[in-house]
Formats: structure tokens, sequence, C-alpha cells
């Protein structure tokens, strides 16, 4: 009977807080239409952010109405955070110096108290849970009230933070007090009942439903224009018309739209007189295709060609012939894009390009989440692949790379996308055409892609080559043993079909870089006319020498906070992907091992090498953003790793979805959050400019 009674009342507030979201998701909505209306000068990402929260609000309130009841955790995290935003900014812009040491505290606390109050021998005691939120009220009041120092609002009565400032605080604290309640009080029910009888089409396509709307509201003001940054238009418009490089009417559209980023030159000189060379003399009238050598910034007199040959060229030698520009990015999004760009030419958006292409991307890793656990390598149910889903969409880099467009982000997006469409053709080896053609077009437009073909080698071993240890009793003996035993001649077709789409790409990839530069592994990343190019022509593309920087880059980089506003500086080499995305630690504390996890470590580990050793931190950038080439095997191995999902990993995955959330909506738009100095200082590189 008492059973009973507490079921009903979680139902009563179960109810009550689904109501109290979509009201207050209305509300927020409508006052952001009545901002947008009246005329007011906003950031442009004020209406974008308000939307978003709008958005959101609705659809944890339909999500709890169905008895989806994590939809009050994510609700509850969200609404405390508001209300800590609804402390600070205010507090900031009456240009008060802030101690954050404090709210951020406060806000811990309450974390801390969220997940204690959700363990099972409390959750006959719900109102602890709402305890917690009023001592994080009063708390957040009386530090408002103390920080304040007496100032008054406007209104000359309510304090430093003003009535509307008040009306946000507690509206957003006590509809959070709710959600507790109906979190801690809602049982052992089981989660996500009612999306599970939805057929797998239908729920998948409510993934990406829900993941184009997270994208094109923190895109925004970005969706209205194609970006400047716009390379691949450039490329898939010389690729209908038979070219490789940039024409002199694209030369003019470049300079007058200052299109001035990451651009491959190569300069061409000819030879005044006959120049002798370790090689041999080259003759007087020949034309030299290559790049000056630089010095501390400073063009020396030495010219190293596209074969790789450095001639000495004296003042005399020689007379410029010109210059050939080309994208030097590898090619697979210009050709997606290629249809676009004969219909649309320059006007073809970049950015709706970019964005509806990775709202794909959820969609593909929830199916592959679900096949893993059809095939028994997972045991997850559908509730963790979902948050799983949401980790990967909003709570790591790929939130904010995938509403940007421009070249740089949108060639990971492409990536992301071929690399899950792979996955899914290596799981059972099943399709190994299909990966093989993924695959190369992954690799087609991220390089560092090409190491993820020890997955579908490991999968077919597993399967087909009768690998040790797939049945019980197996798995003994040294490794050379366990090789012995495979039948590798069963391999041999599958390993043929699978290669057959990469040598092809690989082919027309080489083609491509040898009628350019006279090499067909240079891409043209040695030729970019960048600033610091002379650290590239001294170190080459990939060395030890940068590998500090970016591990500081990729692991330690923390924001700056100052009493003025903006009071947050992000360096612009980003921030640490464990402080964007702290759910990662996971991913070294599995429970289980499968056969994926070493094929998958191997993977990451690989990537993540090449990456560290590159010349470029990413810069500019939120977070790490050449992370996002592996996110989704990390993703993999934390679905795998059989790790409970509790209360604690949640929040932290809530967490990393608000930091990404932060980024997505900011980087670009408000420069004003990202610092004009880069602070990332390694013994090997003091200076450190970029």
């Amino acid at each position: 009977m008492a059973d009973e009674s507490t079921r009903t009342r979680a139902e009563v507030w179960r109810r009550i807080v689904a109501a109290l979201l979509c009201a207050a998701g209305a509300a927020l909505g409508v006052w952001t239409l009545t901002l947008v209306s009246g005329g007011e000068k906003l950031s442009p990402v004020t209406p974008g952010l308000l939307g978003l929260a709008a958005g959101a609000l609705l659809l944890l309130g339909v999500l709890l109405w169905m008895r989806v009841m994590d939809a009050a955790l994510v609700a509850m995290v969200f609404l405390d955070t508001g209300g800590l935003v609804a402390v600070l900014v205010p507090l900031g812009l009456g240009r008060v110096k802030l101690s954050v040491v404090v709210p951020l505290g406060i806000y811990l606390a309450v974390l801390a108290g969220v997940a204690l109050s959700a363990r099972r021998r409390l959750r006959d005691r719900p109102w602890i849970g709402v305890g917690v939120q009023i001592v994080y009220l009063v708390s957040l009041t009386i530090y408002a009230l103390q920080v304040g120092g007496g100032q008054s609002s406007s209104s000359g009565s309510l304090g430093p933070l003003g009535p509307l400032a008040w009306a946000w605080l507690y509206g957003l604290v006590l509809v959070a007090a709710g959600c507790h309640l109906a979190y801690v009080a809602g049982g052992e029910t089981r989660p996500w009942e009612r999306l599970a009888g939805l057929p797998r089409w239908a729920r998948a396509s409510l993934v990406f439903v829900v993941a184009l709307g997270a994208f094109v509201g923190a895109a925004g003001p970005r969706l209205a224009r194609p970006t400047r940054n716009n390379h691949f238009v450039y490329a898939a418009d010389n690729f209908l018309h038979g070219r490789l490089a940039l024409t002199p009417k694209q030369l003019q559209r470049k300079n007058r739209l200052r299109q001035h980023d990451d651009w491959a030159r190569v300069d061409k000189v000819r030879l005044a007189r006959d120049v002798r060379t370790r090689q041999g003399v080259i003759k007087k009238g020949t034309v030299l295709r290559g790049a000056w050598l630089k010095k501390q910034r400073r063009r020396t007199d030495q010219f190293r060609t596209t074969r790789g040959q450095v001639v000495r060229l004296e003042r005399g030698a020689w007379h410029q012939a010109g210059q050939d520009w080309y994208v030097s990015f590898p090619p697979m999004p210009a050709v997606l894009m290629a249809p676009g760009v004969a219909i649309w030419g320059y006007r073809f958006n970049d950015v709706w390009f970019s964005v509806l292409l990775a709202a794909l991307s959820p969609l593909l890793l929830f199916l592959l989440l679900g096949r893993l656990r059809d095939m028994g390598l997972s045991e997850r149910d559908q509730g963790d692949d979902l948050w799983l889903t949401l980790l990967f969409t909003l709570g790591t880099v790929n939130y904010f790379v995938s509403v940007r467009g421009e070249v740089w982000y949108t060639a990971h997006v492409v990536g992301v996308c071929a690399l899950l469409l792979y996955l899914h053709a290596s799981l059972g080896a099943r399709r190994p055409l299909l990966a093989g053609l993924a695959l190369g077009c992954g690799v087609a437009s991220r390089v560092t892609l090409a190491f993820a073909v020890v997955l579908f080698v490991a999968e077919l071993v597993r399967v087909r080559g009768g690998w040790p240890g797939q049945e019980k009793g197996e798995g003994t003996g040294t490794l050379l043993q366990r090789l012995r035993v495979v039948r590798w001649r069963l391999l041999v077709k599958p390993m043929l079909v699978f290669a057959a789409p990469l040598v092809v790409i690989a082919a027309a990839l080489l083609w491509h870089n040898h009628a350019r530069f006279d090499s067909g592994f240079e891409f043209g990343h040695t030729y970019l006319d960048i600033y610091w190019k002379d650290r590239i022509q001294q170190f080459g593309l990939f060395d030890i020498h940068y590998l500090a920087r970016n591990l500081s880059a990729a692991l330690t980089l923390t924001p700056h906070f100052q009493s003025e506003a903006p009071y947050v500086l992000v360096s612009r080499h980003g921030m640490s992907l464990l402080l964007v995305t702290p759910a990662l630690l996971l991913v070294v504390w599995p429970k289980r091992q499968t056969p994926w996890h070493r094929p998958l470590w191997l993977a990451v580990a690989l990537m993540a090498g090449l990456v560290l050793l590159y010349q470029n931190t990413g810069f500019v950038q939120f977070s790490y953003r050449f992370a996002v080439d592996f996110m989704p095997l990390l993703v993999l191995l934390m679905a795998l790793g059989g790790r409970r999902l509790s209360t604690p990993v949640k929040v932290l995955i809530i967490i990393g979805v608000l930091m990404n959330l932060f980024g997505a909506a900011t980087f670009g738009l408000s420069p004003e959050f990202y610092g004009r100095t880069n602070w990332v200082w390694t013994p090997l590189d003091p200076g450190c400019a970029c």
C-alpha cells in the first residue's frame, strides 16, 4: 500500500514538473520574441541562446511527461546553471570585482548533492533533494547581497541584481527543485520506456531532428550567408570546370572579400642565367616552381622547388614569373559540394551544408550503438545509448565544429560522418566494399582517418579468421601462437574487396597532389601562405618539437578569469578536452573488455599521435578540434567499457553539454571571449605565437 502511495505521489510530481518545464519554455520563447521584435540592440548570440533554451525546456518537459525520468536530471542541472548565470551576469555588468571561487564552489556543491540524493537508499526521502536546492538558492542569495556591497538596483529596493535577475534566479532554482523532487521520487521505473516502444527508424529520426535543432540554434546568424573561408566552394567550382589552380578572377574575389587564411601558394621564378646546383646546371629561361625559404619570417636567397631541390638564387639571377594558388585541403568535401555549387555558385551556403551533414552523425552513432548491443558486444540499454549520443553530439568539441561551416571545420564534419559509416560497414566485416569506400572518403577529408583501417582488419580476423578467444576457454597462448591458428586464406577475398575502393581513391589523391605540387604525398600544407611558414620549413609539418605545445592545448589549457568584462577569456588555442568534456575520464576506467577494445585504442593512439606531432594546435578554436577525428571511437570505448552511467556521470555529461553550448554559440560570434594573447608556453617554444 505504501509503495502504491509512493508511486502515485511520484506520478503527480512528474506531471506537475513536466507542465512547469513546458510553461517555462513557452514563457522564455515568448520573451525572446518580444526582445527580437522590440527593436532592442542585441548581441547576435542572445536570441539564438534564448531560443535554444526555450526549445530545450519544452523538449525536456515533453520527455518527462513521457516518463523519461532522466529528462528531470537534465532540466535540473540546466536550470541550476541558469540560476548561477542569473547571479553572475548582472553583477559582472555592474563592474563588480567577482570572486568566482565562491559561486562555482556553491554550484559544484549542489551538483554533489544532486548525485548523493539520487542514491537508492535515499530515494524514499525525496525532500532531501529539495533541501539541497533550497540551500543552493539561499547561498546564491546571500552571495549576491554580499558581493553587491550595498549597491541598489534601478528600482532602489531589490539589491544589486534588479527585479528581473531576482525573478530569474528564484524561478529557475524553484523549478529545478521540482525537477529534483520528480527525479529522486521516480523510483526504479525503467527510463526511456516510451521511446523503446517506437520503431528503430523513428527513434533515429528523433535523434536527427533534435541534433539538427541544437545545431541550427547554436549556428544562429551564421546560417544567413556563406562563410568567408569557404575554400571548398572554390575547389568545387574548379573541379566542375576542369581546373586545379585558382583563376585570376577567383584571386580577385578572394582578395576583395579578404579571404586570406590557409591558401597554398606556389611561387614561380624564371632564371635570367644558368644556375649551378649540386645536381647540375639549370639552364637560363627555366621556370622553377616552389617556395622561398624563410628565416625569422624574412625571405632568404634560397628557393626550394616542388621537386625538393634547394637552389640559391642571387639577385639578378631570376625574374618573378607569377604564382599558383590552390586549396590545399583534401578534396572530398569539395566533391560533395559540387552539385550545390553547380546550382548556386559562390552563393552556396557552407554553414547549412555542415549543419545538415553533422546532424547525420548522431543518427549513425545511435544506430551503431544499437547494433553493438544486438551483436552482444555492448551491455548498454537504449537509455545509455541516448546518453552517449548526447555526449558526442553536444557534449564534446563536435558541437562547435558542426555549426561553423568554413574549410577547417567542414573537413571534420565530413570526416566524422564517413568514419561512422565505415564503422557500420566494419561491424562483423559484413560489407567490405562499403567499408573501403567509406574509409577512402574519410581519408579524402581527413588524412588521420587512415589509421582507422586497423578496425576493419581486426574485425575481419576476429569474425572470419577464427581468432582464438571467441569461444569460452580459448584465448590462451602468446600472440604468435594465436596468429598461427588464424585461417588466413579465408581473409584474402574480403581484404581485396575492402582494398579495391581504397586503392582507387588513394590513386586519385596521389594524382591530384602530384598534378599540383609534383609530389603525390604533398596536399599543399607545406606551401601554406601563413605567418609561421618558416617554422614548417625548419621542422616540417610533423615533428617532436610540436608535441609539448599540442599536449598543453589538448589537456591542460584553462580559461582566464578577470574582473572586467567579459570576465572569462579563452585562449585562441582553446581549452582542455578534460575541461569541456569531463565525462571522458570514464574511458580510462572500463569494467569489461571486448574484442573491439584493443583495435579501438590502437586507432585512437595512432590518430592522436599524428595530430599531436603536427605543426598546428588547431588554432583558432574553442577546444582541441583535432580530437573530433577520433571522438566517436572514444565514445564507443565508453559504451563497450560497461561502466554504469550513474547520476554523477550523467551530471558530467550535462556539464559538458553546457560548456560546449557556450563554445558553439560564442566562437566566431563573440570574439570578446577569446583572448588576443595565446597562453601556450613550452620550454621548446617560449614565444609560441601561433
